[in-house]
């Protein structure tokens, strides 16, 4: 996929999205993604990683890839309608393993419909297995919040310490799974200003959440979007986690935001718990399928979204 084609691979992908949304029973018709955009950070990050198919020299089909170090993670994947059932799916995905070899990727994941036989299938023939599912929460913020202190966010730090915070983030989530790494998430977020970076703790940091902010982010417009949040193994989870989210909460509403939303793994139970007890409530759920069973510890203090 090269930068001018990430129009026309938007555009297939909310129609194909819109298309099979239409045929989900009892969905409440509403904006599609609500104003947030996937395609254009992702790209930024790893442009490796992002594949279109093409017919008669138009897009017909995307798929979009990411390396989090050894996790490798692709999505939103869409064929146009027209070009369904012809195997196009298939053929993105060919490529997409091939990157994920080419990074030395061990463990690799996606979220998909659970009520979708068609998707279970395909995934399954490149090795993925269905675990457990995601709940998307979201929490509406009311009252007055104090804004968050500017020594919890990255962009607020030294210029000349960022190299020491880069690889104290990288030990803390290579702690909870061998080899992950989102620090290229980060550096995204940052550099293309859609978003912040938390962070709690000393000279060790106890735990980090990586938020997108509207407009032109993965979050949809009004909301705070947390895409990936962690406490240290070392730390207490729930009370960590609890700060974090309402560091979360603190950003959100300086920035005029009034919702917050955070995708959590139902397999973490201990997290998705902790998550529900704040106010979080579940507006719909995915399915998590991955290649292996690694990382499946309910103990983990992690919210890692996979869309």
């Amino acid at each position: 996929m090269r930068r001018e084609d990430l129009k026309e691979a938007w555009a297939v992908v909310q129609g194909a999205f819109a298309h099979y949304l239409e045929t989900v029973p009892g969905r409440v018709p509403g904006p599609l993604f609500g104003g947030a955009r996937y395609l254009p950070h992702r790209w930024e990050m790893e442009p490796e990683g992002c594949f279109v198919a093409e017919a008669s020299g138009r897009i017909v089909g995307a798929n979009i890839a990411v390396a989090w170090g050894s996790c490798g993670l692709f999505g939103p994947m869409a064929v146009h309608p027209e070009f369904q059932g012809k195997g196009i799916a298939q053929k993105l995905l060919e490529p997409t393993m091939d990157f994920f070899r080419s990074r030395e990727v061990r463990l690799r994941g996606l979220v998909t419909f659970p009520h979708s036989t068609a998707h279970i299938h395909l995934y399954q023939k490149f090795g993925y297995r269905p675990k457990n599912l995601v709940a998307v929460t979201s929490k509406n913020l009311s009252g007055e919040m104090p804004p968050l202190d500017p020594e919890y966010l990255l962009s607020r730090q030294r210029q000349s310490t960022e190299d020491q915070w880069r690889n104290e983030f990288r030990s803390l989530t290579g702690s909870l799974c061998e080899g992950l790494d989102v620090t290229k998430e980060i550096e995204a977020t940052h550099a293309l200003r859609v978003g912040e970076t938390i962070f709690m703790g000393g000279s060790r940091v106890a735990g980090l959440a990586v938020c997108h902010l509207p407009p032109g982010s993965e979050a949809p417009l009004g909301n705070l979007y947390v895409k990936f949040l962690t406490v240290s193994i070392r730390e207490d989870g729930p009370r960590v986690l609890g700060q974090l989210l309402e560091a979360c909460e603190r950003l959100a509403w300086s920035r005029g935001l009034r919702r917050v939303i955070v995708p959590v793994y139902t397999g973490y139970w201990a997290a998705y718990q902790t998550v529900l007890a704040r106010g979080y409530t579940i507006e719909r759920l995915l399915l998590r399928m991955k290649s292996s069973d690694e990382g499946e510890d309910p103990r983990l203090f992690l919210l890692d979204d996979w869309r």
